[in-house]
């Protein structure tokens, strides 16, 4: 059954926090009677509550036997709500021991996601030299098909790319290279065989692979850097 504590009673706890959340707790604490994990006398306690509390949110350790006030086999807020009640005269009753007297404590893990790296302009110029873009005849070795050319040396083939318009009429594309948009970006579009204007790219040798477009598109929207 859920417990239903009253405001002025939720009050008087987060004041009881204030001033002693920050306390140590004895150093018998978690093992005593149902509801008193620190005290000993005939009844709970604003300190047994407050250790409860402490169990629940993973500060302190403290068996079911003691700390589950409500029965729920979890110590939670709840229980020290439910001590707090009978401390202010709002309510009686505990239902410790059903649970079999496990030791209770509340862990926080935490998850770490790591980013890849994006690609780099090396890694493209690789794919270029890989699918014979970078050749003799097409865009590198003195080459310019299309107006394009350099993609066989670092610093021209970057300049290329990110320098020059698309020269191909009747293209909704303007740049070759947009960085950060790889979508807007006309090389991708060649090479994935979705531009409006010209052949499908590479004319030669293998199509990109999906790894290969992959690194293109990493490469380009994070910036297209020459590095």
């Amino acid at each position: 059954m859920q417990t239903r504590i009253p405001i002025r009673i939720m009050f008087a706890l987060i004041a009881s926090l204030c001033v002693q959340f920050a306390s140590p707790p004895a150093a018998n604490a978690g093992s005593g009677d149902c509801g008193q994990p620190v005290t000993g006398g005939p009844s709970p306690t604003a300190t047994d509550a407050l250790y409860v509390l402490r169990a629940a949110v993973g500060i302190d350790a403290c068996s079911t036997d003691v700390c589950d006030t409500d029965g729920s086999c979890v110590i939670t807020a709840g229980d020290a709500l439910r001590l707090l009640a009978i401390v202010t005269g709002g309510q009686q009753g505990l239902a410790c021991g059903l649970c079999g007297g496990s030791t209770t404590t509340t862990s926080t893990s935490t998850t770490s996601t790591t980013m890849e790296a994006a690609s780099t302009w090396t890694d493209v110029m690789a794919i270029f030299e890989a699918r014979s873009c970078a050749l003799s005849g097409c865009h590198g070795n003195g080459s310019s098909a299309g107006d394009l050319g350099g993609l066989d040396n670092f610093n021209s083939g970057h300049s290329e790319l990110l320098g020059n318009n698309v020269d191909c009429i009747g293209s909704g594309y303007n740049s070759i290279v947009v960085p950060f948009n790889s979508d807007a970006s006309f090389l991708v579009a060649k090479v994935e065989g979705f531009h409006d204007c010209g052949s499908s790219m590479p004319l030669v040798g293998s199509s990109f692979s999906a790894d290969d477009m992959n690194v293109l598109r990493s490469w380009i929207d994070a910036g297209a850097a020459k590095n």
